[in-house]
């Protein structure tokens, strides 16, 4: 009897375990842009504070069009790419997700602004160079920032959208 009631709570796990969530493509890019929002939008976030006029109204208003922007041009991005395939989505949304843990790393770790002169100065650095900036630390960076985003992604099945 204990033998059955094992084997039927193993076979009710197994199939809990392959259950994945389905979405379909438009909410599925709204909480990747949503996603890509709050995880890396700290600095972003501190520099728009720090030169908008709060507590005027025109500061919030700022802050707000800042948020309202970033959102709109990545799920933008998405939803162009959705046309021509989901596992394109997913796989954009998966490197952006391991370049944004990245530059997040850099910039709150090492208090640096990446902007274009800075992305020139990566793609002239020899591995040599920057060999010397890596550091065990970046790995709870790119796990938690990168690493899971991504499982979360590919987990995620998508339904392509019936309109287009």
């Amino acid at each position: 009897m204990g033998a059955k009631k094992l084997t039927k709570g193993l076979i009710e796990l197994i199939q809990i375990s392959r259950w994945r969530p389905e979405l379909n493509v438009f909410l599925f890019v709204s909480l990747v842009a949503l996603g890509n929002l709050v995880l890396f939008q700290k600095p972003l976030l501190e520099f728009g504070l720090s030169v908008s006029s709060l507590p005027d109204t025109s500061g919030w208003m700022q802050i707000l069009s800042l948020q309202v922007l970033q959102f709109g041009l990545l799920a933008s991005v998405l939803f162009v790419v959705s046309v021509f395939s989901i596992s394109a989505v997913k796989l954009l949304g998966s490197i952006l997700a391991v370049i944004n843990a990245i530059a997040l790393y850099f910039m709150l770790i090492y208090n640096m602004e990446i902007d274009r002169s800075m992305i020139g100065n990566i793609l002239n650095t020899d591995a040599r160079e920057s060999s010397r900036l890596l550091h065990i630390s970046i790995v709870p960076y790119l796990l938690a920032f990168g690493v899971l985003p991504t499982l979360l992604m590919w987990w995620v099945k998508v339904r392509p959208s019936k309109w287009i």
